[in-house]
């Protein structure tokens, strides 16, 4: 696969800004799910947390299950951005993921300590009439070429992620739950599966019952 030259379609779901939001209407359904299920015990802290964690596993899962940019991606974008004009390469840059301004950062970032490296002023965004040093567009462009250089000698392939969103809201159903009612009451695997399909997670009985057992063993 060649790769894919993100910023081209806009900018990338990495750089923008936010979590994903669970709906009013599925926060009011799990809400009652939660009170039901626990014989109405439930405590509002135990519900605001179960739909904190909730809300953060959703965005943490919709983020995992994305296309995410690779090295290959990377390499192309940096390769596309050297035959852009000034302002487009600032654009492009801005608009690339997350992994590809990382790459470009660190090279800016080694270009600091080059005394041949050209700087202008720039207006400060924070303080209204300061002025901060960035580098030229020569520099901007020397600073792309040098993550490709880097990008390019990268070897190697990320392994399989790990899922600690999932693992965490597994681990606060065991908790909430452990504080209304008893451990092995019924109802325990009902209550969890009303949390990760909320977050987007579906996952069959047998699936949950190991979750829950895995959570409980490493507990203190």
């Amino acid at each position: 696969m060649a790769g894919l030259i993100w910023f081209k379609r806009g900018r990338h779901w990495t750089r923008l800004p936010g979590l994903t939001e669970v709906s009013a209407e599925t926060n009011a359904e799990l809400i009652s799910v939660f009170r039901r299920l626990t014989d109405y015990q439930i405590k509002k802290r135990g519900l605001w947390r179960m739909l904190h964690t909730v809300a953060l596993a959703c965005h943490h899962n919709k983020e995992a299950t994305r296309r995410a940019a690779t090295s290959r991606d990377a390499e192309r974008q940096l390769k596309a951005m050297l035959k852009l004009d000034d302002d487009s390469l600032a654009k492009a840059i801005e608009d690339c993921d997350t992994g590809t301004l990382a790459a470009i950062s660190a090279a800016q970032n080694a270009m600091h300590f080059d005394p041949e490296t050209k700087w202008v002023a720039c207006n400060d965004h924070y303080i209204p009439g300061a002025e901060v040093p960035v580098l030229d567009p020569d520099s901007v462009r020397h600073s792309v070429k040098a993550a490709l250089a880097n990008v390019q000698t990268q070897k190697g392939r990320p392994g399989r992620k790990e899922k600690p969103y999932r693992d965490e809201l597994a681990r606060v159903c065991v908790e909430v739950w452990r504080e209304c009612r008893p451990p092995r009451s019924p109802g325990r695997v009902e209550f969890a599966r009303a949390a990760f399909e909320a977050a987007g997670m579906y996952r069959g009985d047998k699936q949950l019952e190991a979750l829950l057992a895995k959570v409980k063993l490493k507990r203190v």
